[in-house]
C-alpha cells in the first residue's frame, strides 16, 4: 500500500483529501504545534502548503501551542517528562480540551472581520 499507487486502498484516500481544492472563503486553518492527536506536520502544515502553491491569499493558519503551554502547562511550558502525571494529563487533554478554546476564538476573531 505504501509503494503502489496504484493500491485500491491509497486511490480511494487519494480520492478523498481534501488537497487540491481552493476554497472560495475566507479559510482559517488552526491547531497546536504540540497536538499528539491531530499532529500538525502531517495535517495542517500539509494543507497550508498546498494551499500557498497555488498563491492562495484567503486561507491563513495559526499556532496555538505558545497559548496553551502558558495556560496549562506546569510552570507554562509543556512537561517533558513521559513518565510523569503532568505530562499524562498535559497531553492527554490537549486536542481534546486545551485546543478548542483557542481556536474557537481565533475563528471568532476572523468571523468578526467579516462582518
Amino acid at each position: 500500500m505504501q509503494t503502489n499507487n496504484a493500491n485500491a486502498f491509497y486511490l480511494d484516500a487519494k480520492q478523498n483529501d481534501l488537497l487540491g481544492w481552493n476554497p472560495k472563503a475566507q479559510t482559517l486553518l488552526c491547531g497546536g504545534a504540540g497536538d499528539p492527536t491531530v499532529p500538525p506536520a502531517v495535517h495542517r502544515d500539509v494543507a497550508l502548503a498546498d494551499f500557498q502553491s497555488r498563491n492562495l491569499t484567503n486561507v491563513s493558519s495559526v499556532d496555538v501551542d505558545a497559548a496553551i503551554q502558558f495556560t496549562y502547562g506546569p510552570g507554562h511550558v509543556a512537561p517533558t517528562d513521559p513518565t510523569s502525571a503532568a505530562f499524562a494529563t498535559y497531553y492527554g487533554n490537549y486536542h481534546g480540551t486545551y485546543e478548542p478554546p483557542f481556536c474557537h476564538a481565533q475563528a471568532k476573531a476572523l468571523f468578526d472581520t467579516l462582518r
